[in-house]
């Protein structure tokens, strides 16, 4: 179903960008409008589409930079198209059944907008604003699932109130099917997801009061996850940036992924080189092996030639770059499910058997881990056979995040996950697991939200002697909007309460 609505909800982006431009024309060259209304119009009209691409570039640590001094500009326009509702609807130049739906949804875009804006400026609001982001990011994941959590293009449109007489009958139907949408998409965000979103954001909290516990034995190596999934070497600004933040956390292990178009020699040798300064200090080298672009395609056409070049891409990896874990698949039934589809178990089992057997071959020394991300009936299979012990998995582990619950899908992630760990392998010995990405969403739940989320996250590990690993991320807002530091080079909030708990378990430690 997700097939076809996301590409529904883009057409519609387009119908909306279309009747902004084309109505804000309209109404500004008509001489009988009143001047206010007019200039209202003409401004929204002409600055709609630069403060919508402003506004998802601004997040983006690649192009942020360029735009972030105008990032303003998203919500001074949303608020244009409020007054512009807002006046039409109070003077009556538009019939009260077409014109309150635009004004109510004008003013959930408007709040939104001013949401998105104070987190991503590192303002700390109250819970009920940040709320309204959350529940708009809830309406749009029904279309763009949970990409709406933390996409830099999850934002919705507004829209001009029309105010000039339909000139034709399509005209007026196109209104009314406009207001119709106006009106479902505001009780969907505030009947439907707003209660949930407040709830979600609130639910946080408890994370932050959570206590980390002593790890004596300095048996849980704390890291961090660097550079987007890289299909070339990182430039000289991820580098500046990711490693001098793993250094001021003073982490133990750093985490790459690599997607298999850089999985080439001349790529991976260039990489080798800008980590030797990683490698010399003990640090722990975490690598996994992302998806190609075009996965769903190559995999139907032939499963054993795609199995076969993945196994290859991971050789080389393992050859060149020498990592102490390596993670042959990046969540399955998570980000594999959205790459591939979804496979049966015993595809990802002769799959991850493979990829065990040629990294022993080659670097015994290199662990193989697995990790489970959305904690249903197929990743709960997974995990109890990468558990077992006839399983070549050395590492068993999961990737933690919330999801449109907040706070409350957080806990019962990690309840899940206490779940799976009590259960073991009949009793036995478990083997050790590891968090093999932790992140926060602080564009949907705001950045009080990231910090407690991932400090919570921190302190669940700490109370699971079976936990020796936890990667923490991301180091920047690559792309998604979940990193420690953002566009201008400002460490979010969650980045130094990480530091004092990465702080509080060495001196627990000596």
């Amino acid at each position: 179903m997700r097939a076809l609505l996301s590409p529904a909800y883009w057409a519609l982006t387009a119908a909306i960008v279309l009747w902004n431009v084309q109505l804000a024309g309209r109404i500004a060259q008509n001489r009988r409008a009143p001047r206010p209304l007019a200039l209202l119009s003409g401004l929204a009209g002409l600055l709609v589409v630069p403060a919508a691409l402003a506004a998802a570039a601004a997040p983006s640590i690649f192009v942020g930079r360029a735009v972030q001094a105008i990032a303003w500009l998203w919500p001074v326009v949303a608020g244009l198209f409020a007054l512009q509702a807002l006046y039409a609807v109070a003077r009556r130049y538009v019939t009260p059944a077409i014109g309150i739906p635009f004004l109510v949804y004008d003013l959930v875009v408007l709040g939104a907008a001013v949401a998105r804006y104070r987190t991503l400026g590192g303002g700390t609001d109250a819970d009920w604003l940040v709320a309204l982001g959350t529940a708009q990011a809830g309406a749009l994941g029904v279309a763009q699932g949970e990409a709406a959590l933390w996409s830099p293009y999850a934002f919705a449109l507004p829209l001009l109130a029309p105010v000039t007489p339909a000139r034709w009958r399509l005209s007026a139907v196109a209104r009314a099917a406009f207001a119709m949408f106006a009106a479902g998409w505001a009780g969907l965000v505030l009947v439907v997801e707003y209660p949930r979103a407040i709830r979600g954001v609130r639910a946080f909290a408890a994370f932050g009061e959570e206590r980390i516990q002593e790890r004596p034995a300095a048996d849980l190596v704390v890291g961090l996850h660097l550079f987007p999934t890289l299909t070339a070497p990182p430039t000289e600004l991820m580098l500046r940036n990711d490693i001098a933040l793993a250094d001021s956390l003073d982490v133990r292990a750093v985490s790459i992924t690599i997607a298999p178009e850089a999985a080439r020699l001349r790529t991976l040798d260039s990489l080798a080189r800008l980590l030797d300064d990683v490698r010399r200090d003990t640090t722990t080298l975490v690598v996994a092996l992302g998806y190609p672009r075009d996965a769903r395609a190559q995999y139907a056409a032939s499963p054993e030639r795609y199995t076969a070049a993945r196994v290859a891409e991971l050789r080389r990896i393992v050859r060149r770059l020498r990592p102490d874990v390596v993670v042959p698949a990046v969540e399955p039934y998570g980000q594999g499910a959205r790459a591939l589809g979804v496979l049966p178990l015993e595809d990802w089992q002769r799959f991850l058997t493979a990829a065990a057997a040629a990294v022993e071959e080659d670097r015994p020394r290199t662990l193989v881990g697995v990790s489970t991300a959305t904690f249903r009936a197929r990743d709960s299979a997974l995990y109890a056979w990468a558990a077992s012990r006839e399983s070549p998995i050395e590492l068993v582990g999961f990737a933690i995040a919330p999801s449109f619950d907040g706070g409350l899908s957080l806990a019962a992630r990690l309840g899940a996950a206490d779940r799976w760990l009590r259960a073991g392998d009949g009793g036995r010995a478990p083997k050790p697991h590891w968090i093999f990405h932790a992140v926060a969403y602080p564009l949907a739940h705001g950045e009080r939200s990231q910090r407690d989320a991932l400090w919570g996250t921190l302190a669940w590990a700490t109370a699971h002697p079976q936990v020796r690993g936890l990667i923490l991320g991301d180091a920047a807002d690559y792309g998604r909007v979940t990193g420690l530091r953002v566009t201008g080079g400002r460490l979010r909030p969650a980045a130094g309460v990480l530091a004092q708990g990465i702080e509080l378990l060495r001196e627990t430690a000596r």
